[in-house]
């Protein structure tokens, strides 16, 4: 299960949801560019929703985290969680989203 959270969010967002979903299935949570305790150079690139759903694309293959995922996005990255599956439908069993944005 692969978590993002919303605009201007942090991984920390999810620190009691995190433990609970992890006893019954692996989770990642991270900090896109430039948010918590990401890289701030990271950042500097533009931050659309293609760029966003890149970057997190990258991690996954950089940490061998083998799909199917489930995707779970909140406000903003709903956004890029919609357009990953979109993007990748054979390398996403499903989402949730949570009051995201339309």
């Amino acid at each position: 299960m692969v978590i993002d959270s919303g605009q201007g969010g942090t991984h920390l967002d999810w620190q009691l949801v995190q433990p609970e979903i992890a006893k019954l299935t692996q989770t990642v949570t991270y900090d896109r560019a430039g948010y918590g305790w990401s890289d701030l150079s990271l950042g500097q690139e533009a931050r659309t929703a293609q760029q966003c759903l890149d970057e997190l694309r990258q991690l996954l293959q950089k940490t061998e985290i083998p799909p199917p995922y489930i995707l779970v996005g909140m406000s903003l990255s709903g956004l890029f969680v919609r357009l990953f599956a979109y993007q990748y439908p054979k390398e996403v069993a499903g989402m949730v989203l949570v009051d995201v944005t339309h």
